[in-house]
């Protein structure tokens, strides 16, 4: 009676397992998150982290975080998508098999938007060619696309890209005493264009 009720209490504390709390996760880049938990246990042998896209299957982060971390990062996401992750502890049982916590609370977040090209300028520098510069802060790009337009007509390509290391390109054969309009938008691997940036605009002189 009272003492395989005492040996089950026993085995019971043997495999007590205590779940990683206060999991929050913010994204770093617009295709990476990093996460942060707490963890009070002084056993243990390692993390299992599960995240997916809102709504999509869960998968595992690898390779699993330390028993010593609380942190850890998901790189390779998409741009401006909402995540969900959580985290549980494992244990080894005697026989060397796994034990699991209950899996934490779940955390959400977004990865940043795609960086764009910004502050775009334009400026004449005589009857029939302009000035147009700009800035970029992401990487990974193929090629910038730029096009141009007048007043009489609709948007159109400045031929040969400009290249993903350039912030200036001088457009020529142009009409004296014409405003000219351009915008600029980087090509991502895979022909996978960005926002455009602001318009600017420039008056060729006469």
């Amino acid at each position: 009676g009272d003492s395989s009720n005492g040996l089950i209490g026993q085995f019971r504390t043997l495999d007590k397992t205590i779940a990683p709390t206060n999991l929050q996760a913010a994204a770093i880049s617009s295709t990476a998150l990093r996460l942060n938990w707490n963890f009070s246990d002084s056993g243990g042998h390692r993390f299992q982290v599960h995240w997916r896209e809102a709504g999509g299957s869960w998968r595992y982060l690898e390779p699993d975080p330390s028993i010593s971390q609380r942190s850890a990062d998901i790189s390779g996401l998409a741009f401006a998508k909402q995540y969900e992750v959580r985290i549980r502890s494992i244990y080894k049982n005697a026989d060397s098999t796994d034990r699991a916590s209950d899996w934490s609370n779940v955390a959400v977040a977004s990865t940043a938007a795609r960086p764009v090209a910004t502050n775009l300028g334009a400026t004449s520098i005589g009857p029939t060619s302009v000035s147009v510069s700009w800035q970029f802060a992401g990487s990974g790009i193929s090629r910038f696309q730029l096009q141009q337009r007048d007043l009489q007509n609709d948007w159109d390509w400045v031929r040969q890209d400009p290249a993903a290391n350039e912030r200036t390109r001088v457009v020529t054969g142009l009409q004296p005493g014409t405003e000219y309009k351009y915008r600029v938008r980087a090509i991502y691997p895979g022909e996978d264009p960005s926002d455009w940036t602001n318009v600017a605009s420039a008056t060729t002189a006469s």
